[in-house]
C-alpha cells in the first residue's frame, strides 16, 4: 500500500523565474518582496538580476529570445513601445490584479490601447514656498499651476 502511494505521488520541480531590474536603490526592497514571494510560493525561486548597462543588456537579451520573464523597464522608453507592438510582452489588459491599482495607473503607458505593465513605484512631486517671502511681496498662495506660472 505505501509504494503505491510513493508511485502515485508527483515530483515538483522547482520553477524558475528570472527578474530582471534596473532601479539599483529597489535591490534591497525587491529582494525582501522575492524572499516573500518565495516562502508564498514554494515551487517557484527566483532569480534576482541587476547589470550595469540595463539596457544594452535587455536589448540583447530580447534580441536573442533570452528575455527575462520578468523585467522593470522605463514604460516612455521607445524599446518598450516597439517591443510590445511587436508581441514581445504578455497583455495584462483586463487581468484581475488590474484592480488592485489606482485607476488609470495601468492604462498611462498602455500601447494600442492594451496594457503590457504595472507599476512598479509611484512618483509624488511638488513645490514649497517661502511663505514670508510671498507675504513681503504681496503674494497670495498659487491655487493652480497657471497661477504658479504667471
Amino acid at each position: 500500500m505505501r509504494v503505491g502511494t510513493i508511485l502515485t505521488q508527483q515530483v515538483v520541480k522547482p520553477q524558475k523565474l528570472n527578474f530582471s531590474i534596473r532601479k539599483k536603490e529597489m535591490q534591497p526592497t525587491l529582494q525582501k518582496i522575492i524572499k516573500d514571494f518565495e516562502k508564498e510560493n514554494p515551487t517557484i525561486k527566483v532569480k534576482f538580476t541587476n547589470v550595469l548597462d540595463p539596457g544594452k543588456v535587455l536589448k540583447t537579451r530580447i534580441a536573442s529570445g533570452d528575455a527575462p520573464d520578468v523585467i522593470n523597464i522605463y514604460l516612455q522608453n521607445t524599446d518598450f513601445q516597439e517591443w510590445a507592438k511587436a508581441g514581445t510582452f504578455e497583455d495584462l489588459t483586463g487581468k484581475d490584479f488590474l484592480g488592485n491599482l489606482k485607476e488609470g495607473a495601468a492604462e498611462t503607458y498602455a500601447v494600442n490601447d492594451k496594457i503590457y505593465s504595472v507599476p512598479l513605484t509611484n512618483n509624488a512631486w511638488g513645490f514649497f514656498y517661502n511663505a514670508d517671502k510671498f507675504k513681503e511681496l504681496g503674494l497670495g498662495v498659487p491655487k493652480t499651476w497657471l497661477i504658479l506660472k504667471n
